[in-house]
């Protein structure tokens, strides 16, 4: 069997204004629906996910089964909010 591979990617204070924070973070009632995206057995990208989202910062973790490039995680985490993905490149 093979092992899972962890990857972060996430956007804070530091990184990222607050204006853009506000727009990449997730409501509560938001994150079962992205985790099953994330998750999806028709296509997943990750066998194991979860989301943290506050004032300060959005972060995505996971396992994934095979090697994930962390800019595929940024193209959900832009797409899912309406964003461009160039848009979080620089901050992620």
């Amino acid at each position: 069997m093979q092992g899972l591979e962890l990857i972060a990617v996430g956007l804070d204070h530091s990184t990222a204004g607050v204006a853009l924070r506000e727009r990449v973070a997730f409501a509560d009632t938001e994150i079962p629906a992205a985790l099953e995206q994330l998750t999806d057995p028709a296509g997943p990208l990750l066998e194991q996910a979860a989301i943290l989202s506050t004032c300060n910062r959005v972060e995505l973790y996971g396992a994934a089964r095979t090697r994930l490039q962390p800019d595929k995680l940024a193209s959900f985490l832009a797409r899912h909010n309406g964003l461009d993905p160039c848009e979080l490149m620089d901050t992620l």
